[in-house]
């Protein structure tokens, strides 16, 4: 009944009369309200009672003793296989490799007699975008760096 009261309020309870269940009239009104609920048409006041009745027992949330809790602290902590090696995607060659070698396709395309000025072209815009990904990964070296094998 506990997650019906926010949106049946509750009636006021007579001391006099043996308080049994929710009233006829509660539960007569909660039938006709679900009947205009579209897929509940067929609900009549044993169907009510049932449904407000169902959470009495029912706190709404699981209370663990210290057994249970244990285990499951245990659980999220542990730390997980590290076998990450199975699962490693290959990153493929890096860009300064992947520059080298476009360079030496390049010189080897241009000697061929088979060469195309179109695949050419293309080949060196692959080339180019190769560089760029190379440069822009480059780390520049601090002031300090070319002076640590002076001073040591």
């Amino acid at each position: 009944m506990k997650a019906w009261n926010k949106l049946w309020p509750k009636p006021a309870i007579n001391e006099n009369e043996n308080n049994e269940g929710p009233e006829p009239e509660l539960l007569e009104e909660t039938a006709d309200l679900c009947n205009v609920i579209p897929g509940f048409e067929e609900c009549d006041p044993a169907d009510a009672t049932e449904w407000l009745n169902s959470d009495i027992n029912e706190h709404g949330y699981q209370i663990y003793n210290e057994n249970e809790i244990l285990p499951l602290v245990t659980e999220v902590n542990e730390p997980e296989d590290s076998s990450d090696d199975k699962y490693a995607i290959d990153s493929g060659p890096s860009h300064a490799d992947a520059f080298s070698a476009l360079e030496t396709a390049m010189n080897w395309y241009e000697k061929q007699p088979e060469c195309c000025l179109l695949q050419l072209i293309t080949l060196k815009k692959i080339r180019d975008l190769a560089a760029k990904k190379r440069s822009s990964t480059l780390v520049q070296k601090k002031i300090s760096d070319y002076f640590s094998n002076v001073l040591c």
